[in-house]
């Protein structure tokens, strides 16, 4: 319902790094892919974030998804 902006970015990126609900993690992730790099392609945090999911998150499907994003990236 809200317009994807810096404060809605942070708020994604705080539960994707803080929030310790898996469900809510992925959700997050989810929303960043394809509200964020749609529109402008990864910015040096969410790409500093993603690389530490793919490292430290104990959730397989957001380590997954993480690695996921930054090769869509690259292409």
């Amino acid at each position: 319902k809200y317009p994807f902006d810096a404060e809605v970015k942070s708020a994604f990126l705080f539960v994707l790094t803080h929030d310790a609900n898996p469900g809510l993690r992925i959700a997050a992730i989810n929303q960043l892919d394809s509200s964020s790099i749609n529109r402008a392609g990864l910015d040096q945090e969410l790409l500093n974030v993603l690389k530490d999911k793919i490292h430290s998150d104990n959730n397989n499907y957001i380590r997954l998804r993480a690695k996921a994003v930054i090769e869509e990236t690259r292409q």
